[in-house]
């Protein structure tokens, strides 16, 4: 798990436990940069892992050559390294039951065309998610977008700004129980919250950069 704690989300995260049971084999979660989608990720697939599945999450933003992405995905896999070829690496992990990989960052993934057209009719028993600022060309996914939290309207009773994702995510990344502060911080993290607009990775660094003042 990450760091820190994991708010909101319930809606999508059930949704991700689902099509592991019985829904699309692949899907990609599609947002703007920012919107959550790698935390959204992360955190389904650690609870896939809780529930036995064997997850493996590879990030294909930065780190080299842009072009080696077959390869990143291809060593990532728990697989023998008598087994050499990429597409068979797959074959022998995806024959297996209960396997989820998670590649983040599918945008800069600019060679997993041949390796996707390579194995796509061969998911055996193995579910993909990819997290991408735009739908891949090279996957024939379940696109789900993934939005930005969602902010009280300025009219909102403070009950239910208190009760606002967004607002707690804020108040907890500045180091503040959401249920135990003032009306007045829960008043100014709302407006804080909507000046930000939906990007939780906005909240993040605001409420960081709060905790250390």
């Amino acid at each position: 798990h990450a760091a820190t704690s994991f708010v909101g989300r319930a809606s999508e995260l059930a949704r991700l436990a689902r099509a592991l049971r019985d829904g699309p084999r692949v899907v990609a979660l599609v947002g703007l940069g920012g919107a959550g989608k790698t935390r959204l990720a992360s955190e389904a697939a650690a609870r896939a892992a809780e529930d036995g599945f064997e997850v493996v999450f590879v990030p294909l933003r930065g780190g080299g050559r842009r072009e080696a992405a077959a390869e990143r995905v291809a060593a990532a896999l728990p697989v023998g390294w008598d087994v050499v070829d990429a597409s068979a690496r797959w074959r022998a992990w995806a024959a297996q039951p209960r396997r989820l990989l998670v590649l983040d960052g599918a945008e800069d993934a600019v060679d997993l065309d041949a390796w996707w057209a390579s194995v796509a009719d061969r998911l055996g028993e193995a579910r993909v998610w990819l997290t991408s600022r735009s739908a891949p060309r090279w996957a024939a996914a379940s696109v789900w977008p993934v939005a930005g939290l969602g902010v009280p309207d300025p009219d909102a009773a403070l009950a239910d700004a208190r009760r606002a994702c967004a607002v707690r995510l804020l108040l907890e990344r500045a180091g503040f129980d959401p249920d135990a502060v003032s009306d007045h911080d829960v008043a100014l993290a709302a407006d804080v919250a909507r000046a930000l607009g939906g990007h939780p990775l906005a909240r993040e660094l605001a409420g960081a950069g709060a905790r250390g003042v």
